[in-house]
């Protein structure tokens, strides 16, 4: 198995850029959600929070490239317009401070969840200018394109700090196990989600599209920092250990820390933030119905959702992946997939043979039917 892809979303919410190599630090893929854009006035998402996708699918429609030997990012919005940021903290020091928090809150009520906060730096007035005006863009019917009825002030913020997995408050119950069995670790990461890594198998979302009868479900919807494809679906789930074998002079190791639960952007189009399909939620759908235990895990709480993909940390190991890299695993059992492999079998074989046994009842019907006029 190798490394089919690598992934880098310099800002949180917007298109990610898919790189031949990276390097490892100890937040993950170097430049890895390093920015996000906050509201800083608090109107359409909670003041200082760093922005995802979930909250403004409209950022899905901002394209990210590299420019200048990654030292600075250009991003084009769905009108055409652009604006460059750099990535060097160095570049941020004589901007304005900003905290922000990592959590997804009310902007009425302050009710929700926070991960802890990571101190910023500001973008300049030119970049902040450009994203309040491009997210409060109204179409000709009057809606913004930050899908709220308000205008607000929004601004780029520059992580010039970390935030440490294993000083989350324990507002999960996998954060408390995690700390105690010792899977949190020495991670670190910046505006990622929960963990430095998300891994995905392609081999896992092949099986997705057999079982929800849909052509194409583009694998960037699911916001991996790196892809593979081990030809067995859900085999992800099972490893504990990945060891990548590139150019460094020892494999690089990641540690499984938990399955990821998904939300409803791998529902939608990782270009336009649109659902992907007429039934918004189908292929969570999909899965929750054929497999119930991936909905349910009590380790993630109010978190639970339906997993696709694994958390994966590198306890602060640096080194360089390369795309073809070779990928070596060691498996831990798992009485979910197992479970899950069982419900999937059953699934797949009604659907394959639901004509035929329609037949066989249409038959058997028959029978009884011949039956019972004979015996009158």
């Amino acid at each position: 198995m190798i490394v089919e892809e690598l992934w880098v979303y310099p800002v949180k919410g917007c298109q990610g850029i898919s790189v031949p190599e990276a390097r490892l630090t100890a937040t993950g893929l170097e430049y890895d959600r390093a920015l996000c854009i906050v509201d800083t006035e608090g109107l359409v998402v909670a003041k200082n929070e760093a922005i995802s996708m979930r909250k403004i699918p409209a950022l899905a429609t901002i394209q990210v490239e590299y420019l200048n030997s990654q030292r600075e990012i250009l991003l084009t919005g769905g009108d055409g317009e652009s604006i460059k940021l750099p990535l060097n903290e160095k570049d941020y020091v004589m901007n304005d401070d900003i905290v922000v928090s990592c959590s997804g809150k009310s902007t009425t009520t302050g009710g929700g969840w926070s991960l802890g906060t990571i101190p910023c730096k500001l973008g300049d007035r030119k970049a902040n200018d450009w994203i309040t005006a491009y997210l409060n863009h109204q179409d000709k019917n009057g809606k913004f394109r930050h899908g709220k009825s308000l205008r607000t002030s929004f601004a780029f913020a520059r992580s010039v700090s970390t935030l440490q997995l294993r000083n989350y408050p324990e507002i999960f119950p996998i954060i408390s196990a995690a700390k105690a069995d010792g899977r949190l670790g020495r991670n670190e990461k910046r505006f990622s989600d929960f963990a430095p890594l998300l891994i995905c198998n392609r081999a896992s979302l092949e099986r997705v599209k057999s079982l929800g009868n849909v052509k194409d479900y583009p694998m960037e919807s699911m916001r991996a920092s790196i892809i593979v494809d081990s030809k067995q679906s859900w085999s992800e789930e099972r490893w504990k250990y990945i060891y990548v074998q590139g150019n460094n002079k020892e494999p690089l190791t990641l540690s499984k820390i938990k399955e990821c639960p998904r939300c409803t952007v791998p529902c939608r189009h990782p270009k336009t933030g649109k659902y992907l399909f007429p039934e918004k939620l189908l292929l969570w759908k999909v899965l929750k119905k054929a497999f119930p235990q991936k909905a349910s895990d009590p380790e993630w709480g109010s978190w639970a959702g339906v997993y696709f993909g694994v958390y994966f940390g590198n306890n602060g190991k640096e080194g360089i992946i390369q795309v073809g890299d070779q990928v070596q695993t060691s498996s831990e059992p798992s009485n979910l997939s197992s479970k899950c492999s069982v419900v999937e079998t059953i699934v797949l074989k009604f659907r394959k043979h639901k004509m035929l046994l329609r037949i066989m009842l249409l038959a058997l019907l028959f029978i009884l039917f011949r039956s019972f006029k004979g015996n009158k």
